[in-house]
């Protein structure tokens, strides 16, 4: 069963900061879960779900089947359970297919609501931004898009955070 985002109760803990966590599919295993200190992590940014250039989720690629899985699912439960958050990290790279994704209101819409969907499924908080290979031409259709995903998670969940992994440059 799903696990539900985190209440207002729940999101008060012990924490004095922000202690933000990423989570590769790929290192989501038993051993990595027997020694997450879920404690000491005020979220946990489960790594990743791709979207397509058409908005639509890439359900095929390693990173969904994996965040979709029963092991994420207890992973999701632990961390509730010490009121540590779980954003799902949502990504999309290449300059060509971002061009053409932050340029389509109808590929944002799909995507944004596909990615609230799959946090209302997963019980998750929050969802992390991470685009890579983003043209200075993009930027409007980013911040429209980022804004958009996160009204549409708070319309459904008035706690969920949005959160964006920028360039290094």
């Amino acid at each position: 069963a799903a696990s539900a985002a985190l209440t207002a109760e729940q999101l008060s803990h012990r924490l004095s900061g922000e202690v933000y966590g990423y989570l590769p599919y790929w290192r989501v295993d038993d051993e990595t879960d027997a020694h997450l200190r879920y404690e000491l992590l005020s979220t946990i940014a489960l790594f990743s779900v791709g979207f397509r250039a058409d908005g639509s989720i890439e359900t095929d690629a390693p990173g969904y089947r994996m965040i979709v899985g029963s092991r994420v699912g207890t992973i999701i439960e632990r961390a509730h359970a010490v009121g540590t958050r779980v954003d799902i990290t949502f990504t999309s790279f290449g300059f060509a297919k971002n061009d053409a994704f932050f340029n389509d209101a109808a590929a944002q819409a799909r995507a944004i609501a596909d990615a609230v969907a799959l946090m209302a499924t997963l019980g998750a908080d929050g969802a992390n931004v991470d685009v890579e290979g983003l043209q200075s031409d993009d930027f409007t259709g980013f911040a429209t898009f980022v804004r958009g995903l996160g009204e549409a998670a708070r319309a459904r969940n008035p706690l969920a955070q949005i959160t964006v992994a920028t360039n290094a440059n």
